[in-house]
């Protein structure tokens, strides 16, 4: 992430730039052991994972027979590079 890249970051999220550790350790945590870069795959794409329990949390199981690739149960989600 450049300085600026954290900047626009920063402002989309509303936050200070007192703030910037906060940001930072988000990233640090969410791609602990994951990707090669703070967020990001060797590759530069940036390192996403959808997760389908908080997405069934959130529309309350609606979409679960229809489509639970996208909305199940949490765990089983294979290999990060088909994620």
């Amino acid at each position: 992430m450049t300085r600026q890249g954290l900047a626009n970051a920063l402002q989309k999220l509303q936050l200070h730039p007192g703030e910037t550790a906060a940001l930072w350790a988000v990233f640090e945590v969410e791609t602990a052991g994951i990707t090669q870069g703070f967020g990001f795959r060797a590759d530069k794409r940036p390192q996403v994972l959808f997760e389908r329990h908080k997405f069934r949390a959130y529309t309350n199981g609606r979409f679960d027979s229809v489509a639970p690739d996208l909305s199940g149960s949490q765990g089983g989600y294979g290999r990060l590079s088909e994620q």
